[in-house]
């Protein structure tokens, strides 16, 4: 979050915001994805950050901050539903493109993070958090491990094993499937290749 450091002060109009902030907002054919977590609730946010976490390449802390949807529409930026990238087919619906952007919607967008941020309507949601999270959407079925990116799945793996070391994660808990998929990434993580395949092709599975 350190493009977003500008003091409210700074800025006397939209086009005061820094550069960085701006590149910062990342478009993919004009629009910025979004998820929706309604009154915030935990519940709702917890189900967001599963959506979104579900499709990293990686396993990593995330810091959400909340936009108003009225100060949106206000600002004149199209909200459209769209169905999201996420593993967890029943969340893509909470999907939200703010679309249609141009350079001057975008300064207004910036403006509208840069007041949650001022406001400290923002969150951050520690790894182990996720971990615990994606555990739970495991043992309910909600997401496959297999699905998951091959380093998602390597260091989700991982994070298991050391929660459960230090007592934050009890293996009893853990639906024995899932489990079994654990182990199975756990043993794949000590092993030594660089073959894209990994546990896909047959000569992999023979050598392994």
């Amino acid at each position: 979050m350190k493009e977003w450091t500008q003091e409210q002060p700074d800025i006397v109009e939209d086009g005061m915001i820094s550069a960085d902030a701006i590149s910062d907002l990342r478009t993919d054919e004009n629009c910025i994805s979004t998820w929706y977590v309604g009154e915030k609730g935990a519940e709702d946010i917890k189900k967001g950050v599963l959506a979104l976490a579900s499709g990293f390449r990686s396993l990593e802390e995330i810091r959400i901050v909340f936009l108003d949807d009225r100060k949106l529409c206000e600002a004149g930026l199209d909200i459209k539903e769209t169905d999201g990238y996420t593993k967890i087919e029943e969340y893509k619906t909470l999907h939200r493109d703010i679309a249609s952007l141009i350079a001057g919607k975008l300064q207004k967008l910036a403006k509208i993070v840069l007041e949650s941020v001022w406001a400290e309507d923002t969150e951050t949601i520690h790894k182990d958090t996720i971990v615990g999270w994606m555990l739970d959407a495991l043992n309910r079925r909600q997401l496959i491990f297999n699905s998951l990116d091959k380093n998602m799945r390597r260091g989700f793996a991982a994070s298991v094993k050391k929660m459960i070391n230090t007592n934050k994660v009890h293996k009893d808990s853990i639906r024995e499937e899932v489990w079994k998929a654990i182990e199975q990434q756990l043993e794949a993580n000590t092993r030594k290749t660089t073959c894209k395949f990994e546990g896909e092709c047959e000569r992999y599975r023979k050598k392994a």
